[in-house]
């Protein structure tokens, strides 16, 4: 891609299988599918690394894992799609995907765990800080970086999709040297770093500072749905995701990337997605950010309905840029219009210090986005 470049992009599951994709990856799908993004002109997918396929046991890292990953990457490099590849998937779609190694059954939590293809009791354990954890992440890591260093459609690193819903970390300190041993692990494959945070951590004090867990990344990635968030003036609110990535940019001093963003149609009608999808594009492109991603790719089988976390949010099987037939929905019309474009340039948005905003939860945030509408 064109150096200083908007960069369009998706987040990626296979329609037949979303989250149980790596038992079955196959190779035509993958390339029709990657061919799809190509022809709706995303430059590239961000793809998930289900933490048990690929690390079944915590000093074992799975062959046939690599293998797949090899498969999918040779696809992308096919149809020119760059590949971020989130790391330790992890929170997914309301639930967490844990190894059963990683499981501390006496962790309390009001998000499911799923581990081995059944919800199991209890959460993740302390990834952050406990010393055989860290180790085991650390070696998928290196493993990965080794093994794929160079390759042609590898364009970053994600460190994982919304680690704070998977493990709250005890403090600050914790996760952001987390966050630099995992980048510094990652480094030597010679791509960008950067992790999935959401609203929840601007939202709440969940003990993420973005100045320090942003420290070693190449730029913050921020993910934001209107429709989850009671600040937002609605489900379809299009200055929602603009005022997140502004934040996030301005508390890590760095450019930011709107990694995921998107609304479900099933209720709200396909046409009233696509007007936000575009409202949304425009906004956040004109504020500064280097790229944008749209949740997801495509909506998902019926079938997948009776299976976790399908069964108790089945909204999720309806975020498509596609449905689950193949056909494109109003909204990859959106994207492909919106084009190949320059980033933009912007100055910083003015507002609260980092710390003053934690300490005055929730009315900074409030009063923040309200100064950002306008004070309506």
């Amino acid at each position: 891609m064109e150096k200083g470049s908007f960069r369009l992009g998706v987040n990626y599951w296979p329609a037949r299988t979303a989250m149980y994709w790596w038992a079955d990856v196959r190779p035509a799908e993958v390339d029709r599918d990657m061919a799809r993004i190509a022809d709706i002109g995303l430059q590239q997918a961000r793809i998930f690394l289900l933490w048990e396929a690929f690390q079944p046991q915590p000093d074992h890292v799975s062959d046939d894992a690599l293998r797949s990953l090899q498969t999918v990457l040779r696809a992308a490099e096919r149809h020119a799609v760059g590949l971020v590849l989130s790391l330790f998937c992890g929170h997914m779609s309301g639930a967490n995907w844990v190894p059963g190694w990683a499981v501390d059954r006496s962790v309390p939590t009001a998000i499911r765990t799923i581990s081995g293809g059944k919800v199991v009791p209890g959460g993740a354990g302390d990834i952050y800080s406990d010393p055989a954890l860290l180790d085991a992440q650390l070696l998928l890591a290196r493993r990965l970086a080794a093994t794929f260093a160079g390759h042609a459609a590898l364009a970053g690193w994600d460190l994982g999709n919304e680690f704070s819903n998977l493990r709250l970390p005890a403090r600050p300190e914790e996760i952001a040297r987390w966050s630099s041993l995992l980048t510094d692990a990652l480094r030597p494959a010679g791509v960008g770093v950067v992790g999935g945070l959401h609203a929840q951590d601007l939202e709440e004090d969940r003990g993420i500072r973005l100045s320090s867990v942003a420290a070693p990344w190449n730029e913050v990635a921020m993910h934001g749905y209107p429709i989850y968030s009671a600040a937002a003036a609605g489900p379809d609110d299009p200055e929602w995701v603009p005022f997140l990535a502004t934040t996030a940019a301005r508390f890590a001093g760095k450019l930011v990337d709107v990694q995921e963003f998107g609304l479900p149609d099933h209720e709200l009608g396909e046409d009233r997605v696509a007007r936000y999808a575009q409202a949304v594009l425009q906004r956040v492109w004109r504020s500064g950010a280097v790229g944008a991603s749209w949740w997801c790719f495509t909506d998902y089988v019926a079938e997948l309905r009776r299976l976790a976390p399908f069964d108790l949010a089945p909204h999720e099987l309806h975020f498509g840029l596609c449905r689950a037939d193949g056909s494109a929905k109003p909204v990859a019309d959106v994207w492909r219009q919106f084009g190949r474009r320059p980033a933009v340039q912007a100055a910083p948005v003015a507002g609260p210090a980092e710390e003053t905003w934690y300490a005055g939860l929730p009315r900074t945030m409030d009063d923040a986005y309200r100064q950002w509408r306008g004070g309506s």
